[in-house]
């Protein structure tokens, strides 16, 4: 090996190596090209991504609120928005059963409300769980 090609096999390595969790790549320009969108670091597509899904998540929420009738907005929270999907979080059974029976009604309401809501999917709540012992 001649001293041009250590120099350039060390230039090839300077290129080659991992890139930041931060750093645009050449890879994140040619993506962000072909979808219309600003080249952003993985990172930084990350929170646009999370930030996206909690922006989702409080129009929905906003919009269950003038759905629903108040004596269910102790018991019944929305949950998530992904992909046109509402889940609300119901707390009692009886409530859950209540809201199962008006889901295709509420659905409908909750569609011409909040944009891009499609469907409403309502799930059994958690109980907390205990601390410690």
């Amino acid at each position: 090996m001649d001293e041009a090609q250590y120099r350039q096999l060390c230039a090839n390595r300077r290129r080659s190596r991992p890139a930041s969790a931060g750093e645009v790549t050449p890879r994140d320009e040619r993506r962000a090209v072909r979808s219309g969108r600003p080249a952003r670091s993985p990172v930084a597509e990350v929170l646009a991504r999370a930030a996206q899904a909690v922006r989702a998540r409080e129009a929905a929420a906003e919009g269950w609120a003038r759905v629903a009738e108040p004596a269910w907005l102790r018991g019944a929270v929305v949950e998530s928005m992904r992909a046109g999907t509402v889940t609300v979080a119901v707390s009692s059974g009886s409530l859950l059963y209540e809201l199962r029976r008006r889901a295709h009604a509420l659905e409908r309401h909750l569609a011409r409300v909040v944009p891009g809501a499609q469907r409403l999917v309502f799930v059994e709540a958690e109980a907390p769980r205990s601390g410690g012992d």
